[in-house]
């Protein structure tokens, strides 16, 4: 969730997609929550209104701002075991070669992942 002026400046970039006889204070006050509600950060706020901007002909509404959201999500932090670096397999040498074996972490089903 974003600061709400932060929302309210990036919605007034939406400005010339709004008909000029349609400026509803009702119909902003639900974009900027949409965009306040479902945007990450700054720059995620940011990124959402630039693909309105790029894709839209029309007032977007409220779902289109929630659903671009979304889409353009951030990834989330992920955790990574220490001692594979998230790829669930460890190198192990043995009488000269080399070979892969399960990290530990797969085996307990811990949050490893592979980046």
């Amino acid at each position: 969730m974003i600061d709400r002026k932060l929302a309210a400046e990036q919605v007034k970039r939406l400005h010339w997609l709004l008909p000029a006889n349609a400026v509803n204070r009702d119909a902003i006050r639900e974009l900027v929550d949409a965009l306040e509600n479902h945007s990450e950060t700054a720059v995620h706020a940011e990124r959402v209104v630039d693909s309105i901007l790029e894709g839209f002909d029309r007032c977007p509404m409220p779902r289109d701002i929630r659903r671009i959201a979304f889409e353009l999500r951030p990834p989330s932090p992920s955790v990574f075991c220490g001692a594979c670096g998230g790829s669930g397999w460890l190198t192990k040498e043995m009488n000269g070669y080399s070979g892969a074996v399960e990290c530990t972490c797969r085996k307990k089903e811990a949050v490893c992942q592979a980046q």
